[in-house]
């Protein structure tokens, strides 16, 4: 916590900074462990077919969405 914050605040907005801070933290580390699985991948030079499985659930938990094609 944000010592600046410790006599500013009362017990509520503490909570819920507390709060804001817990579930951005929890963010940054599935984001952290998306990108150490698609590094992996790349590096050990994984099967497609994993890649493919990383891809999916990347779109599914919309942290990627892929550019349609535009028709001509």
């Amino acid at each position: 916590m944000n010592p600046e914050c410790m006599n500013c605040c009362n017990k509520e907005e503490k909570e819920k900074y507390r709060e804001i801070v817990d579930t951005q933290h929890e963010l940054i580390e599935h984001l952290d462990e998306c990108i150490h699985r698609i590094a992996s991948m790349i590096y050990y030079q994984d099967a497609l077919k994993h890649q493919d499985y990383w891809l999916r659930e990347m779109i599914e938990q919309g942290l990627y969405t892929p550019e349609e094609e535009e028709e001509e």
